[in-house]
């Protein structure tokens, strides 16, 4: 089954549409809803790199006939089983990831797609350490980077939260681990402004937050401690006031 145009573009570049059915429901914070899933062939037979992700179709909320696209971190994928999860921010109003997030049931069945999306590599000889500056949508990438990471290498984790009990969430022990949390702001230089003065040269960094936050913090390490496109991965993985997604028109689906 295809989505249409958008679809159909990445059947033509070799993405597999697979259902997927969910297993269950988990609230885990006011305002994080993880779904578990099963799936058949979506999970690399040799494992998943941290931070890999997944293209998830979901139906319009009001009924239409538009289908959203959204991108997703995979956590805990079993190889073995095909078990997979994701986690879903919900906020009002809901779009339509978040919608059918908070109304998922067990048996329920989405479209996923992969193309691209295989991982964040830990390099062999290792950064002086890994810097990782994000949110609660970056929570499931930092999880499986922090759980993979060897234990000999220093992490820093920049964590922006709005709701007291994003402090809730589960995040791996590691003996080298220093997690900073960091007040939300409006106006984007929460996180840029919690890395001062410190110098990060040597280190790899992922950074993946709101759009502006995201965009200071990537001038900032480039500019002043000169990663590149070698040394860090930055990605917006939100816009404020704005959805991140494609749409297709199910009345475009093919055979």
């Amino acid at each position: 089954m295809g989505k249409g145009f958008q679809g159909a573009l990445m059947r033509a570049f070799g993405a597999k549409d697979h259902i997927v059915t969910v297993t269950g429901v988990e609230q885990v914070t006011s305002s994080v809803v993880k779904v578990n899933f099963s799936s058949d062939g979506l999970i690399y037979e040799a494992g998943e790199k941290p931070t890999a992700w997944v293209r998830a179709w979901f139906p319009d909320p009001q009924a239409g006939s538009k289908l959203h696209q959204r991108g997703y971190t995979l956590m805990d994928p079993d190889p073995a089983t095909g078990a997979f999860s994701m986690c879903f921010l919900t906020h009002e109003p809901a779009g339509p990831a978040s919608y059918w997030a908070m109304n998922a049931e067990a048996g329920d069945e989405i479209v996923v797609q992969r193309l691209g999306g295989d991982g964040w590599d830990l390099d062999d000889p290792q950064p002086a350490g890994y810097l990782l500056v994000g949110d609660v949508a970056s929570w499931p990438a930092f999880v499986s980077v922090i759980a993979e990471a060897p234990r000999e290498i220093p992490i820093k984790l920049y964590f922006e939260y709005t709701h007291d009990d994003d402090k809730d969430l589960f995040i791996p022990e590691h003996p080298l681990l220093d997690v900073t949390w960091v007040p939300g702001s409006d106006d984007g230089r929460a996180l840029v402004d919690a890395l001062g003065t410190e110098s990060f040269q040597g280190w790899k960094s992922y950074v993946a937050a709101e759009s502006t936050a995201t965009r200071l913090v990537r001038s900032r390490l480039t500019l002043e401690d000169g990663h590149n496109k070698g040394t860090m991965h930055a990605q917006a993985y939100w816009i404020r006031g704005r959805a991140m997604g494609k749409e297709a028109e199910t009345s475009d689906i093919v055979e």
